[in-house]
């Protein structure tokens, strides 16, 4: 009888009824400290893919539920700082973003986006 693991999850998917007119860009985390969250933004094609207006950096308090979704996160009281610095079409691979400011203790870290409508 075969055996069955848990890989890693990626999170909810929304099938859209049509294509949107352009793709959300995405960053991968480079790293996060108590001073800084640096993110890799990719090169991208403007015609094709719209950068986030605001990138936001969430610190959730150990033993606290994760919200739901991004409007959650954005609607809580969890320390956060932002930047609304452009991202360059030729990608920026190190967006550092200033570390919220919070009391000691432990945190899981969320980026949050924030695309025009």
């Amino acid at each position: 009888m075969p055996r069955y693991v848990l890989g890693p999850n990626f999170g909810s998917i929304e099938i859209p009824a049509e294509a949107p007119a352009k793709y959300d860009l995405h960053p991968a985390v480079v790293s996060a400290d108590p001073e800084r969250i640096v993110l890799d933004y990719p090169p991208f094609d403007p015609e094709t893919e719209q950068a986030p207006t605001r990138t936001l950096v969430y610190l959730l308090p150990e033993g606290h539920n994760q919200p739901a979704d991004a409007q959650s996160w954005v609607d809580s009281s969890y320390p956060y700082s932002q930047s609304d610095a452009p991202i360059s079409p030729d990608g920026e691979p190190a967006y550092e973003i200033p570390a919220p400011i919070a009391p000691p203790g432990n945190y899981f870290g969320q980026v949050v986006l924030e695309f025009p409508d």
